[in-house]
């Protein structure tokens, strides 16, 4: 089955819908410029109590500061660090490769970030549009040792034709399950996993 990720949480219910749904990660957005921005001081408040032992948290940061991703991963707020700017290999070498992820726009950027996964989005990340999925479909079928992510639009009306288009390792979903701009729905997250469980593997 296709890994999935639910993205921009920032409320323990839409945070247990994920898990109770069986969702393999769950994005909290760290970057202040997104209308799903969590700050690091709230996240830390909605880690307490929560069991996260069957899914990976990821941290997504654009052009953050250094400081910030190493104190996310230092007090255990996130087990994976993804890159949805401008950031640079060296920026992304100082952390351990499985622990980092990068959006990527190109088969040439992707080629010069040796990390734990690459993601396709679309230019307006977040806006709810597909991102490229040629690229995406090359990257797998040249890469198949890569993990590689969907994002961008994804839904319970194309998931389906992605999955089989493109052979993904994962799909990361975010606007397609929120009540409003920035707002996830419980509802809409267990749908969409149960929807994505009755798919042939």
């Amino acid at each position: 089955m296709v890994k999935v990720k639910i993205c921009g949480l920032r409320t323990p219910e839409t945070i247990q819908a994920a898990i109770d749904g069986g969702a393999h990660y769950i994005g909290f957005v760290l970057a202040e410029n997104s209308v799903r921005h969590i700050a690091k001081p709230e996240l830390v408040k909605l880690m307490k109590g929560m069991d996260f032992s069957r899914v990976q948290r990821v941290g997504v940061f654009v052009n953050p500061d250094l400081k910030l991703v190493r104190d996310c991963f230092a007090e255990n707020l996130i087990d994976i660090a993804q890159l949805h700017g401008d950031e640079t290999p060296e920026f992304s070498a100082l952390f351990p490769k499985e622990k980092i992820w990068k959006r990527v726009r190109s088969r040439e950027e992707a080629e010069s970030f040796p990390v734990g996964a690459w993601l396709i989005d679309h230019s307006q990340p977040g806006s709810g549009q597909t991102g490229d999925w040629n690229l995406a479909r090359e990257l797998v079928k040249d890469y198949p040792e890569q993990k590689i992510f969907l994002a961008g639009g994804i839904d319970i009306h194309n998931a389906e034709e992605a999955i089989r288009k493109v052979a993904p390792y994962g799909l990361d979903l975010s606007s397609s399950v929120e009540e409003t701009r920035g707002v996830k729905s419980t509802e809409k997250i267990k749908q969409f996993l149960q929807f994505l469980q009755r798919i042939p593997s």
